[in-house]
């Protein structure tokens, strides 16, 4: 029988097995770790936790604790929306469980010998082989080559998104100060499968709502009905197809 903790909050297994702690240099694991405890740990997919709570909770000075969490923004497991009045909120981004196939170049891990020497190179670390430098920086261009060429408005309409309310949502977001990013993308991306709505659907709600972004949970007090009666389209009725006969008289008919 096992002695399964009732309190206790749960991690992906892709943070071991898909080489995920190895790029967590320094202060970046324990903050990820804080994270996920102030967010999943209360049934919640984002907090607002400020610098003060991650120094205490994982023991790093403020420095340190900044440089972690801008490698896990970095490495896109988590996004952080920034406030002048009060601490910054954190999103998951689920983009830990989310890897696809680990041995291509666009992967978000790659191998993980390759990934550790990623996370070196970008704190300055030395690598003891020459190889292991050219490895790191083709990794590295490619990585930075394919978020160059992510564009969020041709995202939204490959999934079927109409350009009107793309154009009306991004205004919204525009107004909120949202990032258009990959990440943001993603994290949309997941909640629309889980709401199982129509893409234009699930825009005209935010935009009608002011919503800069979506999550699945908040339809439980919106009236879907009222949103997908919007988007049936009205099919007009076709006239019926009139045929002209032709007559025709052959010899001895009139006789």
């Amino acid at each position: 029988m096992s002695n399964f903790i009732s309190n206790a909050f749960m991690m992906p297994n892709d943070l071991i097995d898909k080489g995920y702690m190895a790029k967590m240099k320094g202060a970046a694991l324990p903050c990820y770790l804080f994270i996920v405890r102030k967010t999943r740990g209360w049934n919640k997919s984002n907090d607002n936790i400020s610098i003060s709570q991650l120094v205490e909770g994982t023991g790093y000075k403020k420095d340190a604790v900044l440089g972690g969490v801008e490698q896990l923004i970095t490495m896109g497991i988590v996004e952080k929306i920034s406030f002048q009045n009060r601490p910054s909120k954190y999103i998951l981004t689920d983009n830990i469980i989310a890897v696809g196939n680990t041995d291509s170049d666009n992967s978000a891990v790659g191998n993980t010998d390759t990934a550790v020497d990623i996370s070196d190179s970008n704190l300055s670390e030395i690598p003891t082989h020459k190889n292991n430098i050219k490895t790191t920086n083709t990794k590295t261009n490619v990585i930075s080559d394919s978020k160059a060429k992510f564009s969020f408005v041709e995202a939204l309409k490959k999934l079927g998104a109409n350009d009107q309310l793309i154009n009306d949502w991004l205004a919204v977001r525009k107004t909120k100060k949202a990032s258009n990013n990959q990440t943001s993308f993603s994290r949309f991306e997941s909640q629309l499968s889980k709401a199982n709505l129509d893409i234009n659907t699930v825009l005209r709600i935010c935009i009608e709502r002011d919503w800069k972004g979506f999550d699945a949970s908040w339809l439980a007090n919106v009236n879907l009905s009222e949103y997908q009666e919007q988007t049936q389209q009205t099919i007009p009725e076709q006239p019926a197809t009139q045929f002209k006969g032709v007559a025709k008289k052959f010899k001895g008919m009139d006789q």
